[in-house]
């Protein structure tokens, strides 16, 4: 259910913003949890060039910059508060900052759903407002996706090539399995990559 209510806040938001239907006529609508804007981007972490996809909610209202929506319980005591800085705008921060949103417009919604409030942070502001408040830091994060990364290049450089692996996480331990996918990236991208 609250993922719903996250996808019917994006569906108003969005749709909400068309000149051509009232908003009953968006609430009435049904919501297609299938769609999303998706970007491809380029960075890099440590020494590893990377290309990877994301899903963004849309455009802000004057169509430069892409924000991103979520929903979250409103928060009235401290253990609400304490769960939205530790881990909710952890990972709001996490998925925003690698794809390049520059902000977020949360809903702060009820118990039943319904959305009391709205309100708009800057993802360059999520680590000052958090610090001292959380036992996580950007740093320590994006380190740890760089020692992941030459764990992972070092496990690449070790198996076969011409094969396409799946990863899993147990929690634990991290386990490479060949997996029945063709090959789709060109031998020059890997090279280029590597090399």
């Amino acid at each position: 259910m609250y993922s719903y209510w996250g996808h019917r806040f994006e569906h108003m938001v969005m749709t909400g913003n068309d000149p051509t239907m009232t908003l009953e006529a968006v609430f009435k609508e049904p919501v297609n949890t299938w769609k999303e804007f998706g970007i491809v981007l380029k960075g890099k972490l440590g020494q590893h060039r990377l290309i990877f996809g994301a899903e963004v909610d849309g455009l802000d209202s004057d169509g430069s910059t892409y924000v991103e929506l979520k929903t979250s319980r409103v928060l009235k005591d401290a253990s609400n508060v304490n769960q939205f800085y530790q881990k909710k705008l952890m990972t709001f921060w996490a998925q925003s900052f690698l794809a390049g949103i520059p902000k977020i417009l949360i809903g702060f919604r009820s118990d039943s759903g319904i959305v009391k409030s709205i309100e708009y942070i800057e993802v360059n502001e999520i680590p000052r407002i958090t610090r001292g408040k959380v036992s996580w830091c950007p740093e320590t994060m994006l380190n740890f996706g760089t020692v992941f990364l030459d764990w992972l290049a070092k496990q690449m450089h070790q198996l076969p090539e011409e094969l396409v692996y799946s990863m899993s996480c147990n929690g634990t331990s991290i386990e490479l399995t060949e997996s029945s996918h063709p090959p789709f990236v060109p031998k020059e991208f890997a090279n280029a990559m590597y090399y």
